[in-house]
């Protein structure tokens, strides 16, 4: 991992800096009004909606096997769900499940939306 290094320029013309460690980052959503007339960005409108994960080093399962090497008895793993939820799993679970079905077997999403199938409600 590393740290990057950027900076931007508001519509004022002022510098902004942006840094990141590189592996996972947070993406902004901006929100602004443009003006019909001049397809421009009205002063003073702009913000941040939300801060969106992204992670810049795609996880495989192969990796864990390179890693497995550096690992410490009792290991640890935690799974960040995309709200920054963080949830404990097993190896076995990390290395043999994708990311949403890891994250509906921990938040129990998916043996509720059974259970709420099998629910009738009558009015």
């Amino acid at each position: 991992m590393f740290n990057v290094e950027l900076y931007g320029r508001d519509w004022k013309g002022n510098r902004h800096d942006y840094s990141w460690l590189e592996r996972v980052i947070s993406i902004p959503e901006w929100y602004y009004d443009i003006d019909p007339s001049s397809h421009k960005i009205v002063a003073c409108t702009t913000q941040i909606l939300a801060m969106n994960r992204k992670y810049t080093i795609p996880f495989k399962s192969e990796k864990i096997d390179e890693l497995k090497k550096y690992f410490t008895t009792p290991l640890s793993c935690i799974v960040i769900a995309e709200d920054g939820k963080k949830y404990s799993c097993s190896l076995n679970e990390l290395q043999n499940s994708n990311f949403d079905d890891l994250v509906n077997l921990k938040t129990g999403l998916t043996d509720y939306m059974k259970n709420r199938r099998g629910l009738k409600t009558y009015s």
